[in-house]
């Protein structure tokens, strides 16, 4: 009997879900070395030139363990500011009842931070209303900034000594300095901006024009202008997913192992799609925001990275893109001869059972195939097959085994997509009918059993991947 116990349970071990657990280390680290799960425009569902506004998103993706959300600001008719997505057709919601809606979710999946990017649009009246509703909700969990005069590390505190607290982004008086020519004097430049909200906003937005990474420092200074100052670490630069398209590689990594960056989508996503966000992960920007409200691969892929670190939200940067790495790091010289050796990850797809049938398709019938990607650095991001199994949804069998070399593991998801072949269909042939994404990282040896997510990310019951 003991032998048998001890036999069934090696067995259950082994047919045991994907579980990951959070790592303390990681999030111990000074000067958030780590990549921080970010949405961008919370307050609307789908079809957002359109859509119905509405306190409740704040809660649904603070629940899902989102750890940065924005507040898109702008002055109310009746002296109370709103937050609506500018410039569209979506509703109005009040600001105090997204800061309600907040303080009452922040720490539902997590302990750790969470950061309010403050999108401020608001007059210097409703921008001290602002202040006094955020310190009336949040009172001592608002997280004060640093006094230059008596913090002397580079780095910021690490996301575990600042557990509780809300992080507030935004613009302050004190935007960025300059240097005169002889390095002497520090000039302020001044915003328009209430000293109330300042005075508790903990990471300061500059414009990355003004940070010294971005400049040429063989030529500053030589007409006698002033030097840009190198930025301090509460310091945040914000960019379209275009811009850093345009800037050095290598610059962007090193400032990012010392200061936040933020990465928001392109104006003209105006329809909510969205935008990979692994390149800019792969330039260590930490928040890459993400219209996650739609559904799809970016969304999945970025679901399954922060299943990291016992999901809490904060998942920690490969050695490449921390402060303590002195090598110069670029992602599009990636890999080079002196990089690390890649690791060989091998999947067998064997089985699943009780598949969904796909909304969009007529009839009972599923053809089921399944696709394995790896989402990660451009070197490791491939995707294998399986055959299809004719008219079986109920328990298809593959028994396809997939290789992949993979060279920085700690960037990389596997994202499982599930498709039923429909050869009339009249978009090439397939639809997507389930899927389930998890990092490289919080992969081990063994059979493991895969629950399995429909288009909307709703758990499809009895539906396995095996």
């Amino acid at each position: 009997q003991k032998e048998y116990d001890m036999d069934l349970a090696k067995v259950q071990q082994l047919l045991l879900p994907f579980k990951t657990k959070s790592n303390p280390f990681f999030i111990s680290r000074a000067g958030f070395a780590d990549f921080v799960t970010s949405k961008n425009n919370h307050v609307f569902n789908p079809d957002t030139a359109v859509a119905t506004a509405s306190s409740d998103m704040y809660c649904r993706v603070l629940k899902a363990g989102c750890r940065c959300v924005e507040l898109d600001c702008w002055d109310g008719d009746d002296g109370e500011p709103i937050i609506f997505h500018g410039h569209t057709l979506t509703t109005r919601i009040k600001f105090e009842d997204a800061c309600i809606a907040i303080r009452d979710y922040a720490f539902f999946a997590s302990d750790y931070p969470v950061i309010l990017s403050l999108e401020n649009h608001c007059c210097l009246e409703q921008q001290r209303r602002m202040a006094s509703i955020m310190k009336m909700c949040f009172g001592a969990s608002i997280a004060m900034p640093l006094d230059p005069r008596n913090y002397n590390s580079s780095y910021l505190p690490s996301p575990k000594q600042l557990k509780k607290k809300i992080i507030i982004k935004g613009k302050t008086l004190l935007t960025h300095y300059e240097l005169n020519a002889d390095g002497t004097i520090r000039r302020e430049m001044k915003m328009k901006v209430a000293s109330e909200l300042s005075d508790i906003t903990f990471l300061r937005s500059v414009a990355y024009t003004d940070c010294a990474q971005f400049q040429d420092t063989e030529q500053s200074g030589e007409d006698g202008s002033a030097e840009p100052a190198k930025p301090k670490p509460w310091e945040i630069c914000s960019f379209s997913e275009l811009a850093p398209k345009s800037l050095d590689k290598r610059l962007l990594v090193e400032f990012n192992k010392t200061n936040f960056s933020r990465i928001y989508p392109k104006g003209s996503r105006i329809e909510s799609s969205n935008y990979s966000a692994h390149p800019h992960w792969s330039n260590g920007s930490q928040l890459v925001a993400l219209n996650l409200q739609t559904m799809g691969k970016v969304s999945w892929a970025n679901e399954g990275r922060f299943k990291d670190n016992g999901g809490c939200g904060y998942v920690l940067k490969p050695p490449e893109m921390l402060h303590d790495y002195r090598k110069p790091f670029s992602p599009d010289e990636f890999p080079t001869p002196e990089s690390r050796p890649p690791i060989k990850l091998k999947i067998e797809v064997l089985s699943a059972r009780q598949l969904p049938k796909s909304s969009r398709k007529k009839g009972d019938i599923v053809n089921p195939f399944v696709t394995v990607s790896i989402v990660g650095m451009t070197c490791d991001s491939k995707s294998k097959s399986t055959k299809v199994v004719k008219a079986n949804g109920f328990n298809p069998y593959w028994g396809k085994t997939v290789e992949f070399d993979i060279h920085m593991p700690e960037m990389a998801t596997i994202l499982f997509l599930v498709y039923d072949e429909d050869t009339f269909a009249s978009l090439h042939g397939r639809f997507k009918i389930a899927y389930y994404s998890i990092p490289v990282t919080c992969v081990k040896e063994g059979y493991r059993i895969m629950e399995l997510y429909d288009d909307s990310g709703k758990k499809c019951p009895m539906s396995d991947l095996f």
